[in-house]
């Protein structure tokens, strides 16, 4: 192992010499210690999201955009700020009372 390595395998209490999940023989290829290469590496990681944060957030998006443009068309239709809050109730209150098969 370099003895650039043993510090960190000090400081963090890790093993560096054998696999967590299999035990083979694990060899260090690289250690960063530049503060500016440490640094963009760890905002680098803080802007990416997972998969899953990603695609509920668009779905999200989508789904303000639909309402607004529901909104917008009964607002053209009827002229009146309040007319479409009114459809749009009447249309959940008549959904909730409908039986679910």
């Amino acid at each position: 192992m370099k003895a650039r390595a043993r510090p960190i395998e000090r400081a963090f209490q890790l093993d560096l010499e054998s696999c967590e999940a299999c035990g083979g023989q694990v060899r260090v290829i690289a250690c960063i210690e530049d503060p500016l290469v440490i640094g963009k590496n760890l905002a680098h990681l803080e802007t990416q999201r997972p998969a899953s944060v990603s695609m509920f957030l668009g779905l999200g998006m989508a789904m303000l955009a639909g309402i607004a443009s529901v909104y917008l068309v009964l607002l053209l239709l009827f002229r009146s700020l309040l007319q479409p809050f009114v459809i749009l109730g009447a249309v959940r209150r008549h959904l909730a009372r409908r039986p679910r098969s």
